[in-house]
């Protein structure tokens, strides 16, 4: 572990109060080397992560696979809204793939374009790389 050390001149009749829990820090700032941590923290907007929150309590409840309905359900927003999301989304990846010559750890993989009966009519099917789900609820659980 580094240790930095950090000098601080206050004038003699100052009262300076640090507290400090390690494992609090830690829970508050995941670390930054893991990716997933730093493209839910550093990357994705706001609905991004909305969206992708979705997807994982929407496979943590029905398991792998799901539609841009299910999220949609979800959350309460319209199949349009989930879209145009996923699509901001995908400019947020571009990002990522450019800066850091790696694929996105958070995204939704393609599992096939079926007839939903509930719709009425086909949908794509998607759903998040193993492991991605749980570690995406234990994010937003941080803040």
């Amino acid at each position: 572990m580094k240790v930095i050390e950090i000098r601080i001149t206050v004038p003699d009749d100052a009262i300076v109060n640090v507290t400090s829990n390690e494992a609090d820090a830690l829970v508050a700032n995941p670390p930054y080397n893991d990716p997933v941590a730093r493209y839910w923290r550093d990357y994705l907007s706001t609905s991004g992560r909305k969206l992708y929150a979705a997807a994982a309590r929407v496979e943590r409840h029905q398991g792998p696979g799901f539609t841009f309905d299910d999220l949609a359900d979800n959350l309460d927003v319209t199949y349009k809204s989930v879209q145009s999301w996923h699509r901001n989304s995908g400019r947020t990846a571009k990002r990522w793939r450019s800066e850091t010559s790696s694929p996105e750890p958070i995204r939704f993989e393609s599992k096939g374009y079926d007839w939903e009966d509930e719709v009425e009519g086909m949908r794509s099917r998607y759903e998040l790389p193993p492991g991605i789900g749980e570690k995406i609820l234990e994010l937003q659980a941080v803040g």
